[in-house]
């Protein structure tokens, strides 16, 4: 529950952000009818208006408002028509596309023909507003809120967020989610087993939103997988050989190890693995043996670097004579002086180089020869460029 909670308490100051100053009430501009003009089919001289037909009569309309910020709006018959035509009756309604999100004032006059009369035109509130208010009316209602209100407007907001390419929107959606998700578990208690079939329900829609939030592009709006790791257990406590609900754990990357299902990190991190991080690419994020992460943090220092290693003969010589290791030694002269190491760990890197302009594979290896940390060397192309202060070859070496 504790990354839960966090995710929750992340959520919230997103939304209190988000909705910074709600409940005042916004003013929208208002236009109100300049010029209006009907023709009839025959004496159409619009550019390409789109043509309405009711009760056998065709009409073109094109009018002009001036509104109330000194905005003029011109509205070709195409937004006007279809929706008082629709529905002749209405005083107020929401035009989502032709118009804008436009409600439009006025009635229709059958009396003469065909004619309808617009008092006036009104900015209508957008998805996102809409949004805003309803979530305010609910998070008023606190625990009086339900889930299934929760639900309802997650999906509408996910719906119309997709429709307006809102990303608020479909982050509210989550938020709404999560909120019925949570409100549900409240009323759930883990020791009864009666309720074990609304755990399973619980557990599929936790696992449908995920599925849906990142099939949709957003792979951090998720569900924690712990949250639904404790609900798995509560259904596997009294049912434990459901495998449709041993293989969500698998699908959470829990795994069996030492006698309860452990995250795949943690039973990575027991076995002795690490998790590397860092500019080689190729291993970047991977977990590797804690050998191999000595090696991958040395070959970091050598990334931009081409230079040669090798010194002067004569150090060399010496180094021999006094079974000591030096910088650029070759494998013959380590095995001199250390021995043959108990293993060997290879891995190739792709260096670029700039003055060349090109990407150079270069081998690296790590020679092991003890358990202790410090009983390693880190040779590059076949030559030693790394071994810790403290190693010392085995006088029996």
């Amino acid at each position: 529950m504790r990354y839960g909670r966090v995710l929750l308490a992340v959520l919230v100051v997103f939304f209190c952000c988000a909705l910074e100053g709600r409940g005042r009430k916004k003013k929208h501009p208002i236009w109100n009818l300049e010029k209006c003009i009907q023709v009839s089919l025959s004496e159409l001289s619009l550019s390409n208006p789109k043509i309405y037909e009711y009760e056998g009569k065709k009409l073109a309309v094109w009018a002009r408002f001036k509104g109330s910020d000194g905005t003029t709006l011109e509205v070709e018959g195409s937004g006007v028509i279809p929706f008082l035509l629709k529905s002749p009756s209405a005083r107020r309604a929401a035009l989502q596309k032709d118009l804008k999100n436009l409600l439009i004032f006025g009635k229709i006059d059958l009396s003469q023909g065909l004619r309808f009369l617009v008092y006036h035109l009104e900015r209508a509130p957008s998805f996102w507003e809409i949004f805003r208010e309803r979530f305010e009316s609910l998070d008023k209602k606190k625990e009086d809120a339900s889930s299934d209100e929760w639900l309802r407007l997650a999906q509408w907001a996910l719906e119309k967020g997709e429709e307006d390419k809102d990303k608020r929107l479909i982050k509210g959606a989550f938020f709404c989610y999560f909120k019925a998700i949570e409100i549900m578990e409240s009323f759930l208690d883990p020791n009864n087993p009666s309720q074990v079939d609304e755990y399973v329900k619980l557990i599929q829609l936790s696992k449908k939103v995920n599925s849906i939030f990142h099939a949709k592009g957003y792979p951090d709006l998720q569900i924690p997988r712990d949250k639904i790791f404790k609900l798995v257990q509560v259904v596997l406590k009294y049912q434990p050989a459901r495998l449709d609900i041993r293989n969500v754990l698998f699908e959470l990357h829990y795994y069996p190890y030492k006698g309860r299902y452990r995250p795949y990190e943690e039973f990575k991190h027991m076995e002795g693995f690490r998790k590397y991080k860092g500019p080689i690419k190729k291993y970047n994020g991977k977990w590797v043996d804690p050998v191999m992460y000595r090696l991958l943090k040395a070959a970091e220092n050598r990334l931009e670097v081409f230079t040669t290693l090798r010194l002067p003969p004569e150090r060399y010589e010496k180094a021999l004579q006094n079974r000591s290791l030096l910088q650029g030694m070759s494998r013959q002269e380590i095995v001199s002086v250390a021995g043959f190491p108990r293993l060997v760990f290879r891995l190739t890197i792709k260096k670029f180089d700039r003055e060349a302009g090109i990407e150079m594979p270069t081998s690296y290896e790590i020679w092991v020869y003890g358990e202790k940390k410090d009983e390693y060397l880190c040779l590059e192309s076949g030559t030693l460029f790394y071994f810790p202060p403290t190693f010392a070859p085995h006088p029996k070496r």
